[in-house]
C-alpha cells in the first residue's frame, strides 16, 4: 500500500519499551492500513481518496512528535499548533 512509503517508524534506539510509548510513524502507518481495510456503517470499505486525505493529513498534524506518550504533555500542544497552522494555509 502506498501509506508505507509515506510513513515510517522512528526505531526505538535499543528495541526496549520506550517511556514515551509507541513510535508515532509507525502507529500512524498500522492506523492508515486498519482504516484502508474497514468497513463504515454503510457496509462499504473506506473509499482510497479518503485513505489519500489521511495519509497527508495526519504527519502534517503529527510533526516533531516522536512517541504518541508526547500526547498526555508537551505534544498535546504541537498537534494542536500543527491543525491550527495547517487549517489557516489550507482553510482559505
Amino acid at each position: 500500500m502506498a501509506t508505507d512509503r509515506h510513513l515510517t517508524a522512528v526505531p526505538d534506539r535499543d528495541n526496549a519499551e520506550t517511556p514515551g510509548g509507541v513510535p508515532t510513524g509507525e502507529a500512524l502507518a498500522l492506523f492508515l492500513r486498519h482504516l484502508a481495510g474497514r468497513r463504515g456503517r454503510s457496509g462499504r470499505i473506506t473509499s482510497p481518496e479518503t485513505v489519500r486525505a489521511y495519509t497527508s493529513a495526519l504527519p502534517t498534524a503529527f510533526t516533531g512528535i516522536v512517541h504518541l506518550g508526547e500526547l498526555a504533555s508537551v505534544g498535546r500542544d504541537r498537534l494542536h499548533t500543527n491543525i491550527r497552522g495547517a487549517w489557516a494555509l489550507y482553510g482559505r
